[in-house]
């Protein structure tokens, strides 16, 4: 039976011009319309999993805060009463934003005195961090999960513990014997990407400059990003370094509701960037790319599913002129673009 979030997901996708889906802001905007429906529900919940004690809680999503001589907060979800103010940041496939716990801590700071403060982080993946001064406490989507268990009998609840269950959101179970068929043939899995990517360097090289390489890096970005890739970073002028990046590899997930490998290939600028204004724009107004995503960062983004290679005959040569294809193409979009002031 099809889950009516993985249907509304599907419909916003299909209605969104080349950008990626919110997966984090539509989910969490799901979790806390069943929140706020049962006041008793979201008061146990910030008892038991926020660990904050109290009662007759509100919730409320995407709260902006200014912040002075700083970037403003939006807040993904604000848990409050008269006697406490807690921020709930929300992350599924993607990592904490530039300094964004260390700018919502400045504005919790700005309730001491009136209210308990609280700053609480929820990730997919492990994603420890050290946020001092402030009660600070990580969870994980796989805690809430478990939360929302104990009320499967609701229908609603039911049908997003389903959702959750398909987004990978309830925790990584037990091993199984698929599992051990994948460890015994990871490194040899491994190879073949260090194959494919090590093949196009010259390419990516020619037109981009040499991109980062040291030794197990690459293997890294899977519990970071779960992508596996080579990159050059500061790809455009800027006064900060790692502001901006080129991008191709192997992604293992993404925000949208399928789980298939991809082949990938992006340029990416922070929205800390200088000139991300005009980058943004650029990339917006190109249609060329496979995807643009607008967020705390602009992509945009080439991609094709690694199962349309599997059929054929000389699957890591017919990669590799996937790779240079989109190399070649981005390039022309550097070419059309001189005034983005490329560094590459």
């Amino acid at each position: 039976m099809d889950n009516v979030f993985d249907n509304l997901l599907n419909l916003y996708s299909k209605h969104t011009d080349k950008t990626r889906t919110p997966l984090e802001d539509f989910t969490t905007e799901i979790f806390a319309s069943i929140l706020s429906k049962n006041k008793s529900l979201l008061d146990c919940f910030t008892n038991e999993v926020l660990l904050i004690a109290g009662e007759q809680f509100e919730i409320h999503t995407q709260r902006q805060y200014p912040l002075e001589n700083d970037q403003d907060c939006i807040i993904d979800i604000v848990i409050s009463n008269n006697n406490s103010i807690c921020f709930l940041e929300n992350k599924v496939n993607s990592p904490e934003g530039y300094r964004q716990l260390e700018r919502y801590k400045e504005v919790l700071k700005s309730f001491e005195g009136q209210k308990n403060i609280y700053l609480r982080y929820c990730t997919k993946y492990y994603d420890l961090k050290m946020i001092e001064d402030i009660n600070f406490h990580q969870i994980r989507w796989r805690d809430i999960y478990l939360f929302l268990l104990k009320y499967k009998d609701d229908s609603l609840i039911r049908e997003f513990l389903n959702y959750m269950r398909r987004m990978g959101m309830s925790g990584a179970g037990d091993f199984n014997f698929n599992d051990m068929l994948v460890m015994n043939s990871f490194y040899e899995t491994m190879l073949k990407m260090d194959e494919c990517l090590d093949s196009v360097i010259p390419e990516f090289t020619k037109a981009f400059g040499a991109p980062y390489t040291f030794d197990k890096e690459r293997l890294k970005q899977i519990p970071d990003f779960n992508r596996y890739s080579l990159w050059k970073e500061d790809v455009f002028v800027d006064g900060n370094r790692h502001q901006s990046k080129i991008v191709l590899g192997f992604e293992f997930t993404t925000e949208e509701t399928r789980s298939y490998p991809i082949l990938f290939l992006g340029v990416v600028c922070n929205s800390k960037h200088n000139n991300y204004n005009q980058i943004r724009d650029a990339i917006e107004k190109d249609d060329n790319f496979d995807y643009i995503d607008v967020g705390d960062s602009v992509w945009g983004w080439y991609e094709r599913p690694l199962s349309d290679f599997l059929s054929m005959e000389n699957q890591l040569l017919e990669i590799k002129k996937w790779f240079v294809k989109n190399i070649n193409k981005l390039a022309e979009f550097k070419r059309r673009n001189p005034d983005l002031n490329w560094k590459v």
